[in-house]
Formats: C-alpha cells, sequence, structure tokens
C-alpha cells in the first residue's frame, strides 16, 4: 500500500513502511510537504543498499532529490542530502548527481546549511569527489572554500559546541568536520589545481589540526588529506612550515591502522625530493616507526612506510640512520614477498640505500639473485 490510513495536518496521508520506490519517488516530486520529506527519509535509508541505489536512479528518483536539496524546507533538505549522500555510493550514480545539477545545492547546504545538512552533503561531495566530472562541478560550484570552513572548526571548539547540546547533535557536528575534511582530501587526489586551491584557502593549518587533536576519524582523513596535497611542491613546503610533520610522524607510529598508514602516505610524500623535510622527518624520529610498519604493518602500510624510507634514503644521514634503525631486513623481505608494488618500493628504498654507501650495499648484497628498479638499478647478491 501507498498509505497507512492516517492523515496529516495538511490532509495528506502518511506513507507506510512498505511503500515501493517507485511510489516513494512520485511522492518526493508530488506529494504533500510532509510526504515529500518521508519520502525522501525512506529513500535515504533504502538507498545503503547497493541494489536500492540502482532501483532508485531506474526510478528516476535523483531529480526530485535534487529539487529537495535545492528548494525544500529545512526537513526535505536535511533528508535529500542523506539521500544523495548515500546513493553517492554507486559509481553510476555519481555522475547522475552531478548531470541533474545536484553539486550546487550540496555546497550551498555545506556553506549555510544546518549541522546536520552540513554533514550529509559534505559526505555527499566526498563521495561525488572521486568521480572526476563531478570532481570538476564541485570546484567550479564555489565548493572549496565552504569545505575549509567546516573544517576549521577547532577541536576545542567542537568539545565546546558539544557540551551545549544532546549527544546526538555533537555526534553530528564531529561528523560534519570529518566529512569535510574527507571531502578535501578527495578533491586533492590526483588534482594539482585543487592541491593549489584548495591550500590557497587555507586549509593546510585546520587540517593539521586535526590531525593533532581530533577524533580517530579526522586524524585519519586529516591525514589523507595532508598526503593528497603534498602532491605539490609547494605544499610539502607549507606544511612542514606549519608544523605539520611531528603529528603525523605521531599517527605513523602510535594512530590506528588506517592513521598509520595515512601519516606514513603523508611523511612519504613530505619527503619526497625535498631535503629539508626528509631531515626534518628523521630528526623528529620519523625513521622508528616507518621500519617497524614495513615489518609488521598491513599491506597497504608496509607499501607507504617502504615509499617513505626509499624517500628518505636520498640522503646520505638517512641511509645510514636507516640502516642503524634496522631498515634494510624489513626492507629484503619486502621484495621477496610483497605484492608487485611492494616489491617495486621496496626495490627502489634499497636502491637509494645502496647509492653511495658501501656498508650498506654489502648488507643488501646478502640477498639472493637480482632486481631491477623502475630506474634501472640493479641489487646483485
Amino acid at each position: 500500500s501507498t498509505a497507512n490510513g492516517e492523515v496529516d495536518v495538511f490532509g495528506n496521508s502518511i506513507l507506510a513502511s512498505g511503500t515501493s520506490i517507485p511510489t516513494l519517488v512520485e511522492f518526493s516530486s508530488s506529494g504533500g510537504p510532509r510526504q515529500k520529506e518521508e519520502a525522501a527519509v525512506m529513500l535515504a535509508r533504502l538507498a545503503t543498499s547497493a541494489a536500492n541505489q540502482d532501483a532508485i536512479a531506474e526510478a528516476r528518483g535523483i531529480p526530485p532529490l535534487v529539487a529537495l536539496a535545492s528548494s525544500g524546507n529545512g526537513g526535505h533538505k536535511y533528508a535529500a542530502a542523506r539521500a544523495l549522500a548515500n546513493l553517492a555510493g554507486s559509481v553510476d550514480n555519481k555522475a547522475a548527481i552531478n548531470v541533474a545539477g545536484g553539486v550546487p545545492p550540496l555546497v550551498a547546504l555545506v556553506k549555510s546549511g544546518t549541522t546536520g545538512q552540513q554533514q550529509w552533503a559534505a559526505c555527499a561531495l566526498r563521495r561525488l569527489a572521486t568521480e572526476p566530472s563531478s570532481k570538476a562541478a564541485i570546484s567550479a560550484a564555489g565548493g572549496i572554500p565552504p569545505l575549509v570552513e567546516l573544517a576549521s572548526l577547532s577541536p576545542d571548539a567542537q568539545t565546546e559546541w558539544a557540551a551545549a547540546f544532546d549527544t546526538d547533535s555533537a555526534s553530528d557536528n564531529r561528523g560534519a568536520v570529518e566529512e569535510a575534511a574527507g571531502a578535501l582530501w578527495k578533491l586533492a587526489v590526483n588534482s594539482a589545481v585543487n592541491q593549489r586551491d584548495i591550500a590557497s584557502a587555507g586549509a593546510i593549518p585546520p587540517l593539521i589540526a586535526l590531525a593533532t587533536l581530533g577524533t580517530d576519524g579526522q586524524k585519519e582523513v586529516a591525514a589523507a588529506a595532508l598526503a593528497s596535497l603534498s602532491d605539490l611542491a609547494a605544499n610539502r613546503i607549507d606544511i612542514a612550515a606549519a608544523n605539520g610533520i611531528a603529528p603525523l610522524i605521531d599517527l605513523t607510529a602510535t594512530g590506528t591502522a588506517g592513521q598509520k598508514e595515512w601519516g606514513a602516505a603523508a611523511l612519504w610524500m613530505l619527503a619526497t625530493d625535498n631535503e629539508a623535510n626528509a631531515t626534518a622527518i628523521a630528526a623528529g624520529a620519523g625513521i622508528p616507526p616507518l621500519v617497524a610498519i614495513v615489518a609488521w604493518g598491513t599491506d597497504r602500510q608496509k607499501q607507504a612506510a617502504a615509499a617513505a624510507l626509499g624517500a628518505l634514503a636520498a640522503l646520505d644521514d638517512n641511509k645510514v640512520a636507516i640502516a642503524a634503525g634496522g631498515g634494510i631486513p624489513p626492507l629484503i623481505a619486502l621484495l621477496g614477498s610483497g605484492s608487485d608494488g611492494q616489491k617495486l618500493l621496496a626495490a627502489e628504498a634499497l636502491a637509494n640505500l645502496a647509492m653511495g654507501n658501501a656498508a650498506n650495499t654489502t648488507a643488501i648484497g646478502a640477498t639472493k639473485g637480482a632486481v631491477k628498479t623502475q630506474r634501472g638499478t640493479t641489487l646483485v647478491g
């Protein structure tokens, strides 16, 4: 059935829990105010399933949700942003949401919506930003500055805000900040223009603050965002100047699994072709946790840490420090048993450690066989 027999104050029937997706789409477009909100809420819940994501798109459910996010009342906007965020979990739906004009209203909600609207809108933008045309649309719609502003809410301010409201609202607030930082991360991936614009909008200091004092989720996405921003040489300098290296070393040493992975990745990017940063990472005790990760980390952690050690090993002093810290044996082990990507990065690191260092060359020579790295250097044991 499409209604349970009750009516709201407008005389509109109240939707039942078993209402079909096509009917929900119809009510989200042409129902009364309460029906539109209930339909959007139900679609949001249903859209957590991949099969339902496809079914909602096939029923042409995306355009009315975009309309509600754009011009509906407060409840409409919240429910529509949540639904669009869940629908954006589908690769095909990302492009469909963009084509339907979904990006500008989501950016508007991040800029001036309620806390809950901001969280779901930022979540939607985070997921949309993994699709190239949507990533470009977010930037073109002016999405970077409001995301930076939302991510800039300091951990202290979040705590003060949380104390004044109930637990659910406080959680929404911290979640909104995390989603904004996550959206900046995804926008920065493989986009030099966005990396520049995000830094120019002032994102680096608040991301470092989140990596230092944020919740566990905030720390992880902030480290990931800093890693992606560090793909741009100028940002490597700015992150170091803003004291971003120390908290990334801390995450690499003592963080959660995700924090260690992205902390190591950020240290890798910061050390790449930057002697000052490579020196600072070593001076800040960044080598021991990277060596430990190569030995005992997850596959993704090992890959990032091996790459970081390879970048650090471009400096003579770091070659010595990595060897003294026991870095050669786990790199050799990774060379023998890692994935193709891990083997390549381990080989690059060992090549850098051996270059111009006789002691390291001898230690590496204990391996058996020969490995030709991407740069053509051959290690022979």
